[in-house]
């Protein structure tokens, strides 16, 4: 399975079941930190959105953390992850 990554657009395109990926550095910190979440619940407006945390503020930057996403989506089969950028 081919998974698509959508950079910084609007979250709503990425579809009914995708891997949300943001990344961000805390004051006086030189680390960025990586949050995973998995959004579920289908279609926009007719049912509410499902998140399940897969990993929380783990300090790594956007591209590992991207990649990381990557291949947990592949495995799954969730075809799109997409990575806000803060």
């Amino acid at each position: 399975m081919t998974v698509q990554v959508v950079r910084d657009q609007d979250s709503t395109c990425a579809g009914g079941d995708f891997l949300r990926v943001y990344c961000q550095r805390r004051d006086g910190s030189p680390a960025t930190f990586a949050t995973i979440e998995r959004v579920f619940g289908g279609e926009i407006r007719t049912r509410t959105w499902h998140f399940r945390t897969l990993l929380s503020n783990e300090p790594m930057d956007e591209q590992i953390a991207t990649r990381f996403a990557e291949a947990y989506a592949e495995r799954k089969n969730i075809p799109v992850v997409y990575v806000e950028v803060v």
